[in-house]
């Protein structure tokens, strides 16, 4: 009885809210009024958006947005995560020109994207001009994502390498261009025509709507699409 006393009094004298770590940051519309949130929030992660500093650091940042619209743009580097604190994706809204998104962090074509690891971004509504940007190679899940326009999974004549979305609805096409080992599970991607998504080597689609179907590699063409209704 005594161990459950001390138990349960452990438990429920957490505040609320909690204390959170240094690593997490958390943001309120009313924060951009007078701060330029973009600055700080690039300064914040500066080391880790350089693949010198941020590849192998121990550094853990977690950037959390309360509902609202946020004009913003966020580059998102290594072990950190976005995260919308909405009920539903549509209720944390980033209209900045590019919004949450992963460039490239090497060189074109080699290496591209392919050092672009260990990041995420979920729940929220990117309203970006530039629709949204996530080029990465693993480790990197984007989930439960309204994209306005178009979603791109690799930039142009950058290599890159692999990743997973879930619960994704684009409202304009998805792109996976030369990726490879890709998996997108319940998710509109809006993206019948195969010539227009793209992709390579093991791409698969379970659940997904908007979808080409399944597709195997034809002559002078390395492209292999499995698509699984659920």
């Amino acid at each position: 009885f005594g161990l459950w006393c001390c138990f349960s009094w452990r438990v429920f004298s957490e505040p609320n809210p909690p204390v959170w770590p240094q690593a997490v940051h958390i943001f309120a519309p009313e924060d951009a009024e007078d701060r330029n949130l973009t600055a700080e929030i690039a300064t914040l992660l500066k080391d880790l958006n350089n693949v010198t500093t941020g590849h192998y650091s121990s550094e853990r940042i977690a950037l959390l947005f309360k509902p609202g619209s946020y004009d913003v743009d966020i580059e998102v580097g290594y072990y950190v995560q976005v995260l919308g604190l909405g009920r539903r994706p549509q209720e944390v809204a980033f209209t900045g020109r590019n919004g949450v998104y992963s460039p490239p962090m090497g060189e074109s074509p080699d290496p591209g994207s392919l050092d672009n690891f260990w990041r995420s971004a979920e729940n929220f509504h990117q309203k970006s001009s530039e629709g949204m940007l996530w080029a990465v190679s693993q480790a990197c899940p984007l989930r439960r994502v309204h994209v306005d326009r178009n979603l791109s999974l690799f930039a142009p004549k950058a290599w890159a390498s692999g990743g997973y979305l879930a619960d994704v609805h684009v409202d304009g096409y998805t792109r996976l261009g030369g990726q490879q080992q890709w998996i997108m599970r319940n998710s509109n991607i809006s993206t019948p025509n195969a010539s227009i998504l793209g992709g390579q080597w093991n791409i698969v689609l379970v659940g997904c709507t908007g979808t080409p179907p399944t597709t195997l590699p034809h002559s002078g063409s390395v492209a292999a699409l499995t698509n699984v209704a659920l």
